[in-house]
This record gives structure tokens, sequence and C-alpha cells, in this order.
């Protein structure tokens, strides 16, 4: 099994913590995950290597929906894979 987490990061002031939390809850669940974080206009992790941009259109769904198929372009996701789905407000 492997796990992946899609983090939507939009506002600037909550994407570091929210990161921080995320890889520790995942960390918790399977020590071997993969991040792919959807990143919004304003957001300070786009930096990162495994973040992609998003269109926003449709808030956070647009986001996870990106994100989503941006993994499976990426990766096989198998059938007991897990993919876990956050927002950056989630830890507030």
């Amino acid at each position: 099994m492997k796990l992946y987490g899609i983090l939507v990061s939009y506002y600037p002031e909550y994407a570091h913590k929210a990161l921080t939390k995320f890889e520790y809850i995942l960390a918790q669940l399977n020590a071997n995950y993969k991040i792919i974080i959807a990143c919004g206009p304003q957001s300070p992790l786009s930096l990162r290597a495994d973040t992609i941009n998003y269109s926003n259109t449709h808030w956070e769904f647009s986001g996870w929906q990106e994100a989503l198929h941006a993994l499976e372009t990426q990766h096989t996701i198998e059938p007991n894979d897990l993919i876990v789905f956050a927002n950056d407000t989630f830890c507030m």
C-alpha cells in the first residue's frame, strides 16, 4: 500500500503550518508517503518541487482534482493505495 497526500494551499499565512501538520499526520500512517501540493497564486509553497499551480475555478475542489490528475499522471495508483485530501485551513 502506498500513501499519497494532496494538500491545497491558498492562504499564505496557513501554508507552512498546514504542510508541517499534514506531513506529520501522513508519517504517522505510513513513513513512505508522497505529497502533491496544489498551490494558489499567493502560496509560498510554490517553490517546492512537488507542487502544481491550480486554476482555483472551483476553489479547493479544482485544486484537489488537478492535483489528483497530476498524481495519476506521475504514478500508478493501485486499488489498495490511499489518498488523503486536505486544504490549508484544516489545522486552524
